[in-house]
């Protein structure tokens, strides 16, 4: 056989293999330039970075598509910050807080924004810490529930600990043979905010694995009317949370889902034509 008759097929087979290594190479970029120009959505251990719009309205907007929070385990703190443009001096109240700052929806408020309020964990050992990092932050340990004055058992994991719980099944479900049981005094929010001389609430902060209905059933809502609640809704317990709120006049705030998958937020239902110069 000629030698040209060799080279032909093999020049041909190169052609083959660069145009499809060409056009694979295309696809990645395509993929990639798609990916970039998807806002992230706050969910666990997946984060996507984007392209800022540069026409946003203002920085306060652009957090939730271009923002990185600092210290909340999820997007929770871009939303707060964003829902109160960035406002100075409020008081919140964080119920189920655990640590001081790591995974905490108030440490920004407090640390940048120079807001005050109380903290309740049912573990006592995270105390401290508030005390020496946290001076605006009153700390109490108490299992927060429907009834005062009692003293029950309270489930700690020690591997996902951040999903400690007064639940019995869901220390099960998701602590298996991974935790311990330690008895907690209970305590109401409506005793609790008496006793730390609150009469007034900006923001309410709840993630207490399961506990949000009973310790809901505790709290005057229409009493102290925070203008925005954060609460971390699973689902054995949304019904329960929507009929509370819509039983005292909050609604559920829909833009802020696709930004967070796990927490719900709440404000009190605004009169239709009315002037809300806050936002």
């Amino acid at each position: 056989m000629a030698l040209s008759g060799i080279l032909i097929p093999l020049r041909a087979s190169l052609l083959f293999r660069i145009a499809v290594i060409t056009a694979g190479a295309m696809g990645l970029i395509a993929i990639a330039v798609a990916r970039l120009a998807t806002p992230r959505v706050a969910s666990p251990g997946s984060w996507e970075k984007v392209v800022c719009p540069a026409d946003a309205a203002d920085s306060l907007d652009a957090l939730l598509l271009c923002g990185k929070k600092l210290y909340s385990q999820y997007d929770e703190e871009l939303i707060i910050r964003q829902y109160f443009h960035d406002r100075h001096g409020g008081i919140f109240v964080d119920v189920g807080a655990a640590h001081y700052k790591n995974n905490s929806t108030t440490y920004y408020l407090e640390h940048h924004l120079g807001w005050s309020g109380v903290a309740v964990d049912a573990l006592a050992e995270y105390g401290p810490d508030y005390a020496t990092y946290r001076p605006r932050t009153h700390f109490f340990s108490y299992l927060v529930t429907d009834h005062s004055g009692a003293t029950e058992p309270f489930f700690k994991l020690k591997t996902m600990y951040l999903m400690s719980t007064q639940s019995h099944d869901w220390a099960e479900r998701f602590g298996r043979d991974d935790y311990e049981t330690v008895l907690i005094p209970t305590i109401t929010l409506n005793d609790l905010l008496a006793k730390a001389g609150l009469t007034q609430i900006d923001f309410l902060s709840m993630d207490i694995e399961t506990g949000e209905p009973a310790a809901l059933a505790g709290f005057d809502i229409d009493r102290y009317r925070p203008e925005l609640v954060c609460l971390e809704v699973t689902e054995g317990v949304r019904d329960r949370v929507s009929e509370y709120f819509a039983k005292h006049h909050y609604e559920r705030i829909a833009r802020y889902a696709p930004y967070d998958a796990i927490n719900w937020y709440f404000e009190p239902q605004r009169i239709p034509g009315a002037n809300d110069q806050r936002r």
